[in-house]
């Protein structure tokens, strides 16, 4: 059996933690058009300065073949290819937030395949997040687990604009999954307060 974890890590989920009580200023993305959604880097604009949320791929060996997978990084550290052509558009909008984080939401999966009976493979993975502002939230998700493009939502119990459990477990976006495997899919909502 392979077993993935490609969750956020500690330090970056005490990046996270710190965010709790902090002012965000705004999220700076590539201009929505025609989704909601930036190309793999998001800016977390605070007043204590940027976080940036990087989907890089990289090569994984998951589900039965090694393939490029989007991967989340919480860093504050920016990188070059921001700024180069033909990469400059990311950060070229900005949702303004001026509010104050009360609760963040990290959405993880326990995605698990078996074949034959058998399971072949474990993986966990992070979703995504949700700010939540008392108001309203903004989330960031990555709506397929391969995905480099950040989905950015703003409004309420955002978590039900989230695409399925049952998305992986039917592999909708390639057809199904092949004769005799089957696929399970848990949520978890981790809650930093």
């Amino acid at each position: 059996m392979t077993a993935v974890d490609k969750r956020l890590n500690a330090d970056e989920m005490q990046m996270l933690r710190a965010l709790i009580g902090k002012k965000i200023l705004s999220f700076r993305h590539e201009e929505f058009h025609p989704t909601h959604a930036s190309y793999g880097a998001v800016g977390i604009e605070t007043e204590q300065g940027m976080i940036y949320l990087f989907s890089d791929l990289e090569p994984l060996s998951a589900y039965g073949y090694v393939d490029d997978v989007a991967v989340w990084t919480l860093t504050r550290e920016r990188r070059a290819w921001i700024d180069e052509s033909p990469y400059a558009y990311v950060f070229a909008s900005a949702s303004p937030v001026n509010a104050t984080v009360k609760e963040i939401h990290v959405v993880q999966e326990h995605q698990r395949l078996y074949e034959n009976g058998g399971q072949t493979f474990d993986v966990r993975v992070t979703r995504g997040i949700i700010f939540d502002f008392g108001d309203y939230q903004y989330s960031l998700e990555k709506a397929v687990w391969f995905s480099q493009l950040i989905f950015i939502e703003k409004g309420n119990d955002l978590i039900n604009t989230f695409d399925s459990t049952d998305k992986f477990v039917a592999a909708d976006w390639n057809e199904g999954w092949d004769e005799g495997v089957t696929a399970e899919c848990d949520r978890e909502i981790v809650v930093i307060r």
